[in-house]
């Protein structure tokens, strides 16, 4: 998982939850990933640039997969084991976020340019 300054108070207890399932490692990165090879290449780094919190969830396939965006990049070359690992990893994770962080870390996680809690 990679996240961003605020986005990353969230990082440790859903690391945990998804660790159950799947091995689990967290980056938390300053200044919206500028400077990290690799932290921005996803959805996730539009938001940031707007002043949001954003967090990645990644295998690194691009960087292990030959495969990946390819025309070869079908099924078969997936490991549907791990895959699923995953999405039951971050269906355990996300079931317990309330608990990943306080009201007062919620808060700290807003966009910079809103003002109301999210509360």
């Amino acid at each position: 998982m990679v996240a961003n300054a605020g986005a990353g108070l969230l990082l440790p207890g859903l690391a945990r939850a998804m660790g159950r399932h799947v091995p689990t490692k967290v980056l938390p990165v300053p200044n919206g990933g500028h400077g990290i090879k690799g932290v921005r290449l996803s959805d996730h780094s539009p938001f940031w640039d707007a002043g949001y919190n954003a967090l990645m969830v990644t295998d690194t396939s691009f960087m292990r997969n030959p495969h990946y965006h390819q025309m070869t990049d079908t099924v078969e070359t997936l490991d549907l084991d791990f895959f699923s690992a995953v999405v039951e990893g971050l269906d355990g994770a996300w079931g317990r976020c309330d608990g990943c962080c306080t009201a007062n870390q919620r808060r700290s996680m807003q966009p910079a340019h809103r003002s109301e809690p999210w509360d």
